[in-house]
C-alpha cells in the first residue's frame, strides 16, 4: 500500500478469502515499512471468515507499507478479499488498491508452500 503522502498507520485488517474453503487464507506475514530490508513485525492469522487485524507496536508515520505472505493454511487457492489500511485506524476505501501494496514470497525451493 502506498500513500502520495505520509500518513499514520496503526494497524492493517486483513480479511482472508475463504470463498470455497474455509483454509484458503494465508498463514505467515511480514510487515515493511518504506521500503526497509528488515520486518517491523512478523505474525501469523487464523484459519476462517472474518476480519484479522495486525496492530503495530506504536504507530508509524509511513508512505509505504507492504504485507509479505508467506505461506497459507493448505487451501487450494490462499488469498485476500480486501486489506484496508488508513490514515489513524483502518480504514477501507476500495480493495483494488489496497491490494497494490501486498506481496506473496515465493518460499525457497519453489512451490507452494502449503504447510501449516
Amino acid at each position: 500500500m502506498e500513500w502520495p503522502q505520509p500518513v499514520e498507520i496503526k494497524e492493517v485488517v486483513y480479511y482472508g478469502r475463504t470463498a470455497w474453503e474455509w483454509e484458503e487464507n494465508w498463514r505467515q506475514y511480514e510487515v515493511y515499512l518504506d521500503g526497509q530490508k528488515q520486518p517491523v513485525l512478523k505474525g501469523s492469522f487464523e484459519m476462517g471468515h472474518g476480519p484479522q487485524r495486525v496492530r503495530l507496536k506504536t504507530p508509524v508515520r509511513v508512505i509505504k507499507l507492504t504485507l509479505k505472505f508467506l505461506n497459507s493454511h493448505g487451501g487450494s487457492n490462499p488469498g485476500a478479499s480486501e486489506n484496508p489500511a488508513g490514515e489513524g485506524t483502518a480504514v477501507s476505501t476500495c480493495p483494488t488498491p489496497c491490494l497494490a501494496g501486498l506481496e506473496y514470497c515465493e518460499p525457497a525451493g519453489g512451490g507452494n508452500d502449503r504447510q501449516p
